[in-house]
């Protein structure tokens, strides 16, 4: 029986991977969730303040994935405005300077704890309410760290196709010895078919006079409406097709496919074979089959 190595590059479509930057006193938090889906499916949340580098950052979630649903979540939280090192202390003395120089102007007295106070409460308002006061390194902190949760993400999708990839070459492997047994019991029933047809047909007519020629025409007929010869070939060559596709990702498609074709000759196989002993062997291949097929469909 041919063995296949395990690829390390199976990828699972199911992962988490989670990210965190620090720029300029503003924190970014990226989470990335992948799951099955049949299609490519991408659902991007990100604070208004990042709605330009939407576009940048559904590039990278589109190239990795020709099929899964992939949900991106990005929070923005400012430094904590209570520390007197997070207060733009110029920004807020330029503010008083200007209601100072207002008052000045207006010929009017103003308190000058609650001009300050305003001239705080303003500074924090303009750092906040402005989305085009993103600048560009934040923006290149939000593509990073977009970065660093994908890699994270890889990373866990990887250990679980590792996972998933090891238990259909297991199954694969149970499968390839249920083939070699119907090729054995498959090349018994075709030899052992006189005889059974004889015996049978005893049983049934014991008093009629058998031709012998036309007995082994019918003999031929009937071994070739049950031969499975065919079907098993096709296996071994879909066997073959399927642990190349598995060292190919992404390779979740074709797989799918394969165990199609798989479980069509096995249809045939058991639809034919007029043996019991064959037919059980087909049920256990079968159900080893729709094991792989449930593992596939987590492969990307």
């Amino acid at each position: 029986m041919a063995k296949t190595k395990l690829n390390h590059e199976v990828i699972s479509m199911t992962g988490f991977g989670r990210a965190d930057l620090r720029c300029a006193g503003v924190s970014i938090h990226v989470e990335i969730k992948s799951v099955n889906n049949r299609y490519q499916d991408l659902n991007l949340r990100l604070p208004r303040e990042y709605s330009s580098s939407e576009p940048a950052v559904r590039e990278r979630l589109a190239s990795l994935t020709g099929r899964g649903r992939l949900d991106l979540q990005v929070s923005r939280e400012l430094g904590t405005r209570n520390s007197a090192l997070e207060i733009d202390q110029d920004r807020i003395i330029k503010i008083y300077k200007s209601y100072a120089l207002l008052a000045n102007r207006l010929k009017v007295s103003i308190d000058s704890t609650q001009a300050l106070l305003a001239a705080v409460k303003r500074s924090e308002n303009c750092s906040t309410e402005s989305v085009a006061g993103v600048s560009q390194a934040e923006e290149r902190a939000l593509l990073r760290c977009v970065d660093l949760a994908i890699g994270d993400l890889m990373k866990a999708r990887g250990r679980e196709g590792a996972q998933l990839g090891a238990d259909i070459l297991k199954r694969i492997a149970v499968i390839r010895n249920l083939h070699q047994k119907l090729e054995k019991l498959s090349e018994s029933v075709r030899m052992n078919m006189s005889d059974r047809f004889a015996a049978r047909l005893a049983r049934i007519a014991p008093d009629v006079a058998v031709d012998p020629a036309r007995f082994a025409a019918e003999v031929v007929l009937l071994v070739d409406r049950l031969d499975v010869s065919e079907e098993l070939v096709r296996l071994k060559s879909h066997f073959l097709g399927f642990e190349d596709a598995l060292r190919r990702p992404p390779n979740g498609r074709k797989l799918d496919f394969l165990v199609q074709e798989i479980g069509r000759e096995f249809n045939t196989i058991g639809s034919k074979a007029q043996d019991a002993p064959m037919q059980a062997v087909v049920v256990d291949a079968k159900t080893e089959l729709e094991r792989i097929r449930e593992q596939v469909q987590n492969l990307q």
